[in-house]
């Protein structure tokens, strides 16, 4: 109740962001008597029944529910990034066309090279076990042939990546 809580209450062009380690929560609970798996409170965390949540997860051709992401990230003003799991493998994409101009000065310029470099250094990290492929630039890529794990994670980080550079980025006076 107290994170949907503080969910409701962040601005929702600039969502508060917070790496989940739930080593802590897992402790909590064996110490009150329950027995629980790891992975649940990322799962918590992620659930799509959350308040404003980063991104989404599609199942492939679910145009529908796409558009209705896209135009939600066109009125809070943030990356559109959401994970398609596959049979076998999963695929996370983003674009940035659901943001306001102002940030292309982040996200389609040469400045932006910064930013895709770390994004790629983040992509080989959590992708290193995986026969992955990273295509694309800080404005618009896919990652493709990643465990849905590594596909989740991975849209955490490139939402992190793309959202905290335009937090920085120049409002352009028109």
């Amino acid at each position: 109740m107290a994170l949907v809580a503080a969910i409701r209450e962040c601005d929702p062009r600039w969502p508060e962001v917070a790496r989940v380690d739930d080593s802590r929560f897992l402790a909590r609970l064996a110490g009150l008597g329950y027995m629980v798996d790891g992975g649940v409170l990322p799962a918590i965390v992620r659930s799509p029944k959350l308040p404003k949540g980063l991104w989404r997860i599609f199942r492939d051709g679910d145009i529908p529910a796409m558009d209705l992401w896209f135009r939600e990230c066109q009125r809070r003003d943030i990356p559109y990034v959401y994970v398609t799991p596959r049979r076998k493998y999963a695929r996370i994409d983003w674009d940035c066309i659901s943001t306001d101009t102002r940030h292309d000065d982040v996200v389609a310029t040469e400045a932006s090279n910064a930013l895709l470099d770390g994004m790629y250094k983040t992509f080989q990290r959590l992708a290193a076990p995986n026969k992955a492929m990273f295509e694309g630039s800080a404005f618009v890529g896919q990652i493709d042939h990643l465990t849905i794990d590594a596909a989740l994670s991975l849209a955490d980080e490139m939402f992190i990546a793309l959202k905290g550079a335009m937090r920085f980025s120049p409002a352009k006076r028109s």
